[in-house]
């Protein structure tokens, strides 16, 4: 009686252990057929980007008209896309009626510099304690560097094309815990920063300080900590896009500073006539009128009558 007991119960275990065989085999299959599927989906997303990045330099070098050509510029996604385009523009502009005719833009590019610095021949030179202790927290800083700022060089992506006057643009923030007294500036190298306050006080750096004319200093010291908070350092990257002014997920510099006094119920953009008009004249009207309207470039919120000049000139 006890042997067959035993041998029964021998009997249930060898059922039970091929059932349960059979099912981690499955499982194994199951999970060999996922990761097969895995691989596959990033052997198709890794071709889908391929094709994409091969789309996009196809379409750059299919472009032929002049107008095509300088939108797309003004629009481009990053440096690669500026440096192709940019000779693309160029080549194209030099057959554009505005390029043989730009000795009429003088006068109303003397006109700009004057509205926007004070003066048209770069000669005022800044208190010694400007950048020090003048400026307050909140206030906007434009810069030049050098007598010829951007025709020579680009200081910063596609200058050229856009600034008479001031490439770059940035807020005063003062003493920060990341280490002495600080700018909240966005560069194409690193994006959204901190820099210290000295890259503004270099030899040939011709700089304006700009302040709100009627947000009160605790407004504007709450709202710039809420942009920080909001934007990080060395977090939120450089925005190449010009035309692309209301996006968050990258920011160039002036549209950094539109975005802080956006926040506060103020628009700072002055979408300037004056500076409309200089870009009509360097480029038509068609890509002139389209950059003035959809981007902020330094140049405008120089001219924004938010904002008082406080000073302008050399360090």
């Amino acid at each position: 009686m006890r042997t067959r007991l035993l041998l029964a119960l021998l009997l249930a275990l060898t059922v039970l252990v091929n059932m349960i065989t059979p099912t981690t085999a499955h499982a194994q299959s199951i999970e060999g057929d996922d990761a097969t599927t895995r691989t596959s989906d990033e052997n198709d997303n890794q071709l889908t980007t391929d094709n994409n990045e091969t789309a996009g330099t196809t379409t750059l070098t299919q472009l032929t008209s002049y107008t095509d050509i300088g939108l797309a510029l003004f629009s481009a996604q990053s440096q690669a896309e500026i440096n192709q385009l940019s000779t693309m523009f160029d080549a194209a502009r030099a057959k554009q009626p505005t390029a043989r005719n730009q000795s009429r833009n003088m006068l109303i590019g003397m006109q700009l510099t004057r509205a926007i610095t004070g003066e048209t021949d770069y000669k005022k030179k800044l208190p010694s304690n400007a950048l020090s202790s003048i400026v307050r927290k909140g206030d906007v800083l434009l810069r030049r560097t050098g007598i010829h700022g951007c025709t020579l060089w680009n200081v910063v992506p596609l200058c050229k094309y856009w600034a008479r006057v001031y490439e770059h643009a940035g807020i005063y923030y003062g003493k920060h815990d990341i280490g002495g007294f600080m700018v909240y500036e966005s560069t194409n190298v690193g994006g959204v920063q901190f820099k210290p306050v000295g890259t503004w006080q270099q030899n040939g750096q011709y700089v304006g300080i700009h302040r709100s004319r009627t947000i009160s200093s605790s407004t504007l010291s709450r709202s710039l900590d809420a942009l920080v908070q909001r934007y990080g350092h060395l977090v939120t990257p450089y925005n190449y896009n010009f035309l692309d002014k209301t996006t968050d997920r990258a920011l160039y510099c002036s549209q950094l500073a539109w975005k802080y006094f956006m926040s506060m119920g103020v628009n700072i953009d002055s979408n300037s006539a004056v500076y409309a008009q200089w870009l009509v004249g360097q480029y038509g009207g068609t890509i002139g009128s389209y950059v003035g309207h959809h981007a902020v470039a330094p140049d405008e919120i120089g001219l924004s009558s938010a904002l008082v000049r406080l000073y302008s000139g050399w360090n």
